[in-house]
């Protein structure tokens, strides 16, 4: 199946089209088992169905999750909130009739997937510290590659490569990176799932899922940082 803003042979046709084809693909992963309507407004104390069912065990994991909590969990909550919100709102966007919105609202996304790495990584090192995929290819990068939205910028690729595009015109490339795009983006929203998920549950606690999970992004994000 040809994707959004692609020609049949996966070339670009409309780069705004691929960057919402990002974005869906950003807002894909969301199959977390609490429903949102049952959480209500999260950090902004509006009750959700559970509060008005009783449902004491939904209730006490959202008061958990606060806009002002430092836990590494809480943070990486709210930060994904955001890119979800942004992707939903750039994909219901008809670019060619607002370019310049479209325009800023690639940029807050690419941002929110900056922010939302960089505490992903945090995570990483604090609960899995000792399994870290290996980067010592990285000093052969020149300084100017080397900046701290690489991994944000390599994400939005990958999201782009998994929706059919050509990176910089280089087509044999492109498609032989395809695959570990799409197998990157895989494990990136079973992450976030997971960390979501979590977020819900037990701030204080990393379970050996949300382990497993990140172990198998961080091997795949190095491989297509190599690559």
């Amino acid at each position: 199946m040809t994707a959004p803003g692609a020609d049949p042979r996966g070339a670009v046709r409309d780069p705004l089209m691929v960057a919402g084809a990002a974005a869906r693909s950003a807002l894909v992963y969301r199959r977390t088992p609490v429903d949102k309507a049952d959480l209500g407004d999260m950090g902004h104390g509006q009750p959700g169905t559970a509060e008005l069912r009783g449902d004491r065990s939904v209730v006490e994991s959202r008061r958990r999750v606060w806009r002002s909590d430092p836990q590494l969990l809480a943070q990486f909550y709210h930060a994904d909130e955001e890119l979800s919100q942004v992707a939903a709102e750039l994909d219901s966007l008809d670019g060619r009739k607002d370019p310049q919105r479209c325009t800023l609202l690639v940029s807050q996304f690419r941002s929110c997937q900056d922010n939302v790495l960089n505490i992903i990584n945090q995570i990483m090192d604090v609960c899995i510290p000792q399994d870290r995929a290996p980067r010592d290819f990285c000093v052969k990068f020149p300084e100017e590659i080397r900046h701290d939205n690489l991994a944000g910028q390599l994400w939005f690729g990958a999201e782009c490569l998994a929706a059919g595009s050509i990176i910089m015109n280089r087509e044999l490339e492109s498609m032989a990176m395809r695959p570990l795009a799409k197998e990157l983006t895989r494990s990136l929203e079973d992450v976030r799932g997971a960390l979501r998920d979590q977020a819900l549950r037990d701030l204080n606690t990393y379970t050996e899922k949300m382990r497993e999970a990140l172990r198998h992004f961080d091997v795949l994000f190095a491989e297509f940082e190599l690559r």
